[in-house]
């Protein structure tokens, strides 16, 4: 098992957050987390002028019929990097824009000031579908921009791509320098969606190769564990510890009672 002082994701999709924080390597939000599309040499890019394109309000357009209950998607037009999680789904455009902006430059920060106390960092893409897939020379480019903007940090990366029908116990791994490739098949078939990886086995397997240290201050592990609370009361439409214990109670013996109407036929 590697040990590093910060792992972090850099697309191609949420799927490659979700599988980090599964596995315990990651506890916060980066820039790259929470977005789609877009190929990874330019989403790489963005360090280099410090993400001032990332979310610049002249390049986004809405994405027409795309909207879902989360939210507005906007595509950045000049980066082709899509941002369905930042606009609210019956919210202004103006008036959201600073607000979206602002949390990408807090994640931009906070990103660098961690890569700025680090000595070893682990770097991690995810191929998709829907984003186009990482070449040799895309991995090699990403360590080479990443160490030209932090020199004093030692960078590796780990690129997962995908083989139908290859189980994760037959995977396929390359190591060229810094640059870890692992193959197997970890698409969730199960989701009509492209940018779906089945963020689970990822996590799995992450979690026997890796590990990093919990880098949080005591008020930044407080504020993550009332959000926390507050996503899980949510869940179930309370607002304190009461109400939930009672609509949770409520929602399980519903579910006990439609599964015996299940077992016995009568739905």
């Amino acid at each position: 098992m590697k040990t590093y002082d910060l792992v972090f994701g850099i697309g191609g999709a949420c799927c490659c957050t979700q599988a980090l924080r599964n596995a315990g390597l990651q506890y916060v939000s980066f820039p790259w987390d929470w977005v789609s599309e877009s190929d990874i040499r330019t989403r790489i890019d963005q360090i280099r002028n410090d993400f001032a394109d990332w979310v610049r309000k002249e390049s986004l357009v809405r994405v027409e019929n795309a909207d879902y209950k989360a939210g507005v998607i906007y595509r950045n037009e000049r980066t082709r990097v899509v941002l369905p999680h930042d606009f609210p789904p019956r919210g202004d455009f103006e008036t959201d824009h600073p607000r979206v902006a602002a949390r990408y430059r807090r994640r931009y920060e906070r990103l660098s000031r961690l890569i700025g106390k680090s000595g070893r960092v682990l770097v991690v893409w995810v191929d998709v579908p829907a984003c186009p897939q990482a070449t040799d020379d895309d991995r090699r480019y990403v360590l080479e921009t990443l160490h030209a903007k932090w020199p004093n940090a030692v960078f590796d990366l780990l690129s997962f791509a995908n083989a139908e029908g290859c189980p994760v116990d037959s995977r396929l791994e390359t190591v060229s320098g810094s640059v870890r490739t692992v193959t197997f098949d970890y698409r969730d078939y199960k989701e009509a969606e492209t940018w779906i990886a089945d963020n689970r086995l990822l996590g799995r397997w992450l979690k026997r190769e890796y590990r990093v240290p919990d880098y949080r201050t005591r008020e930044e592990i407080r504020a993550w564990r009332r959000l926390a609370r507050e996503k899980e009361y949510g869940r179930y439409g309370a607002s304190n510890f009461i109400a939930y214990l009672v609509t949770k109670l409520q929602y399980k013996v519903y579910v006990h009672f439609m599964h015996c109407l299940k077992r016995k036929g009568v739905i």
